[in-house]
């Protein structure tokens, strides 16, 4: 039986400190994207890579200014994303969120949206370094490991955290209310 998210319990859950860390790591990523962009702009060649295909060589060209497609995705992730985590009543959980679980599911889950976006902020700082380099031609491909280590750490993140949610699914000892027991 699902639970209606507009009953849930909103309650403020604090900050831990490898929090603290993925959200200056996502915002130095926000800020290398853009460092990156200046940085290359004079560089840059008339045209820039858009589009690479399985043989992860560039298969489309478009103008130098199409390198500025990727900083505005990922800014935007990094707006959107920070944005959400403030609303963790709101996600879709798969099972109900109760008092005695909601700050643990809560907390959870807004870390793994802070680790997801710090892992995307820097995948496109990736992508921006690598797309400069084909245009340039020190290179004529995408690192194909470059592309596994970024799909495997989104995995990991997810499915690391997907884990943490179901084992926590009814509540941490520590975020229970004492029973009348225990008094």
């Amino acid at each position: 039986m699902r639970d209606n998210p507009s009953q849930r319990p909103r309650i403020e859950v604090p900050r831990t400190g490898p929090d603290y860390a993925g959200e200056a790591l996502s915002l130095a990523g926000a800020l290398t994207n853009v460092w990156l962009l200046v940085l290359i702009w004079a560089d840059l060649p008339d045209q820039t890579p858009r589009q690479f295909f399985l043989s992860l060589g560039p298969d489309a060209w478009s103008g130098r200014w199409s390198a500025v497609i990727p900083i505005g995705i990922a800014l935007t992730m990094y707006i959107g994303l920070t944005l959400l985590k403030r609303v963790p009543h709101a996600f879709n959980y798969p099972w109900p969120i109760t008092e005695q679980n909601a700050r643990i599911q809560y907390r959870l889950s807004r870390s793994m949206l802070t680790w997801l976006k710090a892992v995307i902020v820097w995948m496109f700082v990736a992508i921006v370094w690598s797309d400069a380099r084909v245009a340039a031609g020190a290179a004529g491909t995408v690192s194909p490991y470059m592309i596994a280590g970024f799909l495997i750490a989104i995995h990991a993140i997810l499915f690391g955290f997907i884990y943490r949610l179901y084992t926590f699914r009814h509540g941490d000892a520590g975020d229970r209310p004492a029973s009348p027991g225990d008094i």
